[in-house]
C-alpha cells in the first residue's frame, strides 16, 4: 500500500465538537418542547445538514422546526467555543506535525460550511497545517456519497487509492470506501459495526496511531506534484 496523501474528516475527529453538538441540541431541544436522545444523536453523526433536517422531522414531525433550533444550538456553541477554546482531538498536533515534516499532504473534507469549519480549524489552531479544505457547501452530494473524498484527493493531485482517509462516523467510512481509498476508522461516539467492519483498512484508537500505521504498515511515497 504506497500512500502520499491524508485526508481527515473534521467534527468528532480533529475537533471534539460531536460530544458539545449532543449536549447544546438536547438544551434547546427541551426548551421547545422536544427530548432529542443520546441514541438518535448518534444515529445522525456525519449526515449533511438537508439529511440531518429530514431525520428529525421524520424523528419529531414536519413541523420540528430544525433551522430555528440549529441556529440557536450553533450560536450557544460558538459563545462557549469563545469562552472555552475549540477543544481537540488527542494527537491531532502530533500528527499534522509528523505528516508537514514527512512532506505528506494533508486535507480537510468536512460537511461543515465553510465559514464555519474555517473559524473552528482557525480558532483550534490548526488551519495552517493544512493544504486544502473542502467543504459541505461545495459538493452536491454529501457522505456516504464519495464526491467529497474525490474532489478532496484531486484538489492535490494524488489519487484515492493513495490517501489515507480517517474517519468517526459510519457514513464518512462509506464514503472513503467508495471513493477508493484507505478508509481509517478512529471511534468518538460512534463504535464499529459489522456494516463497516469490511470496509476498513485500520482501526485506531486515537490519531497518534495513524503515526504508527505510516512508519510500519504503509509505503509513503511523496508526489512531486506542487499543491
Amino acid at each position: 500500500m504506497q500512500i502520499s496523501a491524508v485526508l481527515f474528516d473534521m467534527d468528532g475527529l480533529i475537533l471534539d465538537t460531536e460530544r458539545l453538538s449532543k449536549v447544546y441540541w438536547e438544551k434547546v431541544g427541551k426548551e421547545y418542547g422536544y427530548d432529542i436522545s443520546l441514541d438518535f444523536m448518534i444515529s445522525i453523526i456525519g449526515s449533511g445538514i438537508e439529511e440531518a433536517k429530514e431525520l428529525f422531522c421524520e424523528q419529531f414531525g414536519a413541523d420540528f422546526p430544525f433551522h430555528e433550533i440549529r441556529n440557536k444550538k450553533n450560536s450557544m456553541i460558538k459563545d462557549y467555543l469563545i469562552k472555552n477554546g475549540v477543544p481537540k482531538k488527542k494527537g491531532i498536533v502530533e500528527l499534522l506535525e509528523y505528516l508537514q515534516k514527512n512532506a505528506i499532504p494533508r486535507v480537510v473534507a468536512t460537511t461543515t460550511y465553510r465559514k464555519d469549519a474555517v473559524a473552528l480549524l482557525k480558532g483550534a489552531g490548526i488551519y495552517e497545517y493544512f493544504n486544502e479544505v473542502v467543504c459541505g457547501d461545495e459538493v452536491t452530494k454529501v457522505k456516504p456519497d464519495p464526491e467529497i473524498y474525490i474532489k478532496a484527493s484531486s484538489k492535490i493531485g494524488v489519487d484515492p487509492i493513495n490517501c489515507l482517509i480517517l474517519e468517526d462516523s459510519h457514513r464518512g467510512i462509506k464514503a472513503a470506501y467508495k471513493a477508493g481509498a484507505n478508509p481509517v476508522f478512529i471511534p468518538d461516539m460512534l463504535g464499529e459495526n459489522e456494516e463497516i467492519k469490511g470496509l476498513i483498512k485500520f482501526k485506531c484508537d486515537s490519531l497518534l496511531d495513524v503515526i504508527d500505521i505510516l512508519e510500519n504498515d504503509v509505503q509513503k511515497v511523496v508526489y512531486e506534484e506542487s499543491y
